[in-house]
């Protein structure tokens, strides 16, 4: 009788951590994601800013195409790595570097500028538009992205920034998978 008083006080007392850790895991979720988003968003806009901050003196003073020129020269991506070696040898071969994208738009609607891994279509259509900026979710071709659309003081130009949601949910599903590993093991030191 001793023993079965036992097994139903450890039986419940181990459904209690089960269900702790479940809303532990749900918020710890949660969080990590927000924080994680902000993280990113953090970034997305310094790179838009640094951009303009770089890029407007040269359009304002030279014709565009001698500008994307030399970020071509710079910035070509290798088609495919064949090797982990050789990606990591390569400055732009990084893979999260090709789920990143900007582009410079003026207020003609006109292309300017693009990375190597931008589309020639706008990042954000609506931020074409100098009433919309700041940040927006995206569907460029089969991909959903976060874009931040910044226009300088005089809306004549448009930097656009984004970047690819699968970044961002890789980053979080590797933070949960490093939690939810450590839980087997409080339910293992519990029972010992």
């Amino acid at each position: 009788m001793i023993i079965s008083i036992r097994r139903r006080l450890l039986a419940n007392l181990l459904i209690i951590i089960a269900f702790v850790s479940l809303i532990t895991l749900i918020l710890s979720y949660n969080d990590a994601r927000h924080e994680v988003q902000e993280l990113f968003d953090a970034q997305l806009a310094q790179s838009g800013r640094v951009l303009q901050a770089l890029l407007l003196p040269e359009l304002l003073v030279g014709p565009s195409s001698d500008l994307q020129e030399l970020l071509d020269r710079f910035t070509q991506l290798p088609s495919k790595p064949t090797s982990k070696y050789e990606d990591e040898e390569h400055a732009l071969g990084h893979e999260y570097e090709r789920k990143l994208a900007f582009q410079v738009w003026n207020r003609n609607k006109e292309l300017l500028l693009r990375s190597a891994t931008a589309p020639s279509t706008a990042l954000s259509k609506s931020a074409l538009d100098p009433v919309n900026r700041g940040f927006s979710d995206e569907i460029v071709g089969v991909y959903d992205w976060r874009v931040f659309s910044l226009w300088d003081e005089s809306n004549q130009y448009l930097i656009q920034v984004g970047e690819r949601y699968d970044v961002r949910n890789e980053l979080i599903s590797k933070i949960l998978f490093y939690y939810f590993a450590a839980q087997p093991w409080c339910f293992v030191l519990f029972v010992e």
